[in-house]
């Protein structure tokens, strides 16, 4: 999308709604998409034939069904479920691409122009235990600010969207998390009596601690919680309910990545088809004119396949 569309899908967003926070436990995401399927109500068997099938069996789920059977299960059904204390996160936007629509490597997006980023930044249950136990200065190990992120606040991962300029569809481009992978780095490399140069041991005790802490948290659940996020985001304050997602092979051509750059292969296969996302012969319409130019070395043009989600 351009520059100038972006400040008002931005402006949308953040007018929607005042109240940023994002509640989340292990597998919430199958009661958000329950919930938009079902609406005012629809009996265990149409779920059954429905995409939604597998969600179903997710143990969140379980205390429902055996409690409804087969009767009818409603939206409100649903919202009503907190099998356990969530996690707060807050929601930000932010940008990622070309103001001026030109092609640029280093964006990795799928087509010139901008892309709708969705983050989620923690809250202050983390903060306490970030700012407690870790020096500020020792805070770079953590923040990778080359990536979006929330100045002043903990990104813990985000997505960015390409969304259509009708507004009838949009494109997980991609899913990451920084904060967390950083942790991880920082545990691999160094052991637990030595840290890099310049950490003492002190620091470098305080740093082990937090990050074992902070991934032992949060790690289970950061990819669906910022999918859901973004889903979310798109759904409910902007009302798009056609969303495609990249195949891994799809996202790296229209991309241009290379080996070396490729995501996490998992992002691309495993989330999204937790999430019910099917593959689909369809393409999104505002991809048109890139998949056009995609040919092979005999000029014959090279299919590029998605998964998309209906809402």
């Amino acid at each position: 999308m351009s520059y100038n569309q972006y400040l008002q899908v931005k402006q949308h967003v953040l007018e929607s709604r005042s109240d940023r926070r994002f509640y989340y436990f292990k597998d919430r995401y199958a009661l958000m998409l329950l919930r938009h399927f079902v609406g005012e109500g629809k009996s265990v068997r149409e779920i059954k034939e429905s995409p939604f099938a597998k969600l179903l069996g997710r143990p969140v789920l379980k205390e429902l069904l055996a409690r409804r059977g087969g009767a009818c299960i409603t939206g409100d059904d649903l919202v009503s479920i907190w099998p356990a204390v969530p996690e707060c996160f807050h929601i930000a936007i932010d940008d990622w691409g070309s103001e001026t629509n030109e092609r640029h490597s280093w964006c990795q997006t799928s087509r010139p122009g901008m892309n709708l980023v969705v983050m989620l930044n923690f809250s202050n249950t983390h903060n306490n235990m970030m700012f407690g136990g870790v020096p500020n200065q020792l805070h770079r190990y953590f923040c990778y600010e080359d990536h979006p992120h929330t100045n002043g606040q903990c990104t813990m991962a985000w997505s960015r969207v390409d969304i259509a300029e009708d507004g009838g569809e949009a494109l997980i481009e991609e899913v990451q998390n920084d904060w967390l992978r950083e942790a991880e780095w920082y545990l691999y490399l160094y052991d637990e009596d030595k840290g890099p140069r310049g950490v003492s041991p002190k620091e470098h005790r305080c740093l082990v601690r937090y990050a074992h802490a902070v991934l032992e948290r949060y790690a289970p659940i950061w990819q669906e919680a910022m999918l859901a996020a973004a889903l979310q985001v798109l759904k409910n304050d902007l009302g798009i309910g056609t969303i495609y997602y990249h195949t891994f092979e799809g996202g790296n051509l229209l991309k241009n990545m290379t080996d070396d750059f490729a995501p996490p292969r998992s992002i691309y296969t495993q989330l999204p088809k937790r999430f019910c996302f099917p593959p689909t012969t369809e393409t999104p319409a505002m991809l048109a004119h890139e998949l056009e130019r995609l040919q092979d070395r005999k000029g014959r043009p090279r299919p590029v396949r998605f998964q998309k989600l209906e809402l």
